[in-house]
């Protein structure tokens, strides 16, 4: 397959066509032509490649076997019945292209169309996010009861639904761009240490780093002393906005484009 991409100067976009074509289209379709399914060359016009989170093996698609929902603008003059066919020579432009079958809703994927002399990718690099969004759907409830807890001035349940919910999030954060740890059983410590380094690398703010931090040693004791706690009222509405906040980046990170 030798055709190039036409990406407007964008030697970023060029790049990332090239790898997908030398390191899975071209060696699917030698697999395909050693086992005989593929007998003659035939010009490849779309394809698509699923990635897994659990290293089961990926999946490429070839032409007809791509599904995707795609918008795209007509030329001018064109217009078209809902059903009926597109022709490449009919698109002036692509949008957006997307994986519409759930099953694959926590793999990534790369989507390549080529209409006319230009090719289309479209990609997300992002796993886990259906599972990330039960995740962060869970820690809702957490923050629900936190606040319930800072209104009756149930502090220490506050700590605890706060420190629940945050791990949560981390968790379903982390979950996006998968580590084996991630992905094997976790513990309090695994979380906390690998969304730290999250943070530390720069991913976010590092006001989240210092919120869970603050939250791990605050937790102890106000779970399992029985001792008074004190902490100012202002300071855990902070925390909470905190983790408030954590959440709507996790929503944003996890949500379906």
């Amino acid at each position: 397959m030798t055709e190039k991409p036409l990406f407007f100067g964008n030697e970023a976009s060029n790049r990332l066509f090239q790898n997908c074509i030398d390191l899975f289209i071209n060696p699917e379709i030698e697999k395909r032509q050693n086992m005989g399914e593929i007998t003659r060359f035939e010009e490849i016009t779309k394809a698509q490649i699923i990635f897994f989170a659990d290293n089961k093996e990926r999946i490429v698609r070839l032409n007809d076997e791509v599904r995707a929902i795609i918008e795209i603008k007509l030329k001018d003059g064109i217009q078209k019945e809902k059903g009926e066919d597109i022709l490449a020579n009919e698109v002036e432009a692509i949008y957006s292209a997307k994986i519409p079958d759930e099953t694959y809703s926590d793999c990534a994927y790369i989507i390549m169309i080529k209409y006319g002399d230009n090719w289309y990718i479209s990609f997300d690099f992002r796993y886990n996010k259906a599972l990330s969004k039960g995740y962060i759907e869970k820690a809702n409830e957490f923050i629900e009861c936190a606040s319930f807890g800072l209104s009756q001035n149930y502090l220490g349940a506050t700590i605890d639904n706060l420190f629940g919910a945050i791990e949560l999030i981390s968790k379903a954060i982390l979950l996006v761009s998968p580590t084996s740890k991630m992905m094997d059983k976790t513990n309090h410590c695994v979380i906390k240490n690998s969304f730290n380094y999250f943070i530390h690398v720069g991913n976010l703010s590092k006001d989240y780093s210092k919120t869970y931090n603050k939250l791990s040693k605050l937790r102890s004791k106000a779970r399992y002393s029985s001792e008074k706690l004190e902490i100012p009222k202002d300071e855990l509405k902070e925390i909470t906005y905190s983790v408030k906040s954590l959440k709507k980046e996790a929503e944003k990170m996890t949500r379906v484009r």
